[in-house]
């Protein structure tokens, strides 16, 4: 995945190889019994796909203070969020505690993002 920020949004380009699983983005909004989260799929802005169809980039929009879950063919599944201009990588773990908390999403991931930068500082 590539990304590019501009004025508090970040364009996603995930790469399209049918042959590996679909790409998609989706916002994560809640805990689910089946599928373990429930998703919002994002609708792409763009595909940059071969003629024939079996490759290339499709892209994404996403904005800040939300957290959401990517799928890349042969690569797999991340969960991410756009805090302070930054992509910033989140386990399975902090998404399941942050979609369970009454505290605010913005608040949680600021904290995040607060916890980052000290951790950059002492380094």
């Amino acid at each position: 995945m590539m990304y590019e920020v501009k004025n508090n949004k970040a364009i996603l380009k995930i790469r399209h190889q049918p042959s590996g699983g679909s790409e998609w983005v989706a916002e994560l909004v809640g805990a689910d019994p089946k599928f373990e989260f429930k998703r919002n799929f994002l609708k792409p802005i763009e595909k940059e796909w071969s003629r024939s169809g079996k490759t290339g980039l499709t892209t994404y929009e996403i904005s800040e203070d939300k957290i959401y879950e990517y799928n890349e063919p042969w690569r797999g599944r991340e969960f991410i969020a756009l805090i302070g201009g930054r992509i910033v990588y989140l386990t399975k773990k902090e998404v399941e505690e942050m979609l369970k908390s009454d505290v605010s999403i913005k608040i949680q991931l600021l904290k995040k993002e607060i916890e980052e930068t000290l951790k950059r500082k002492e380094a």
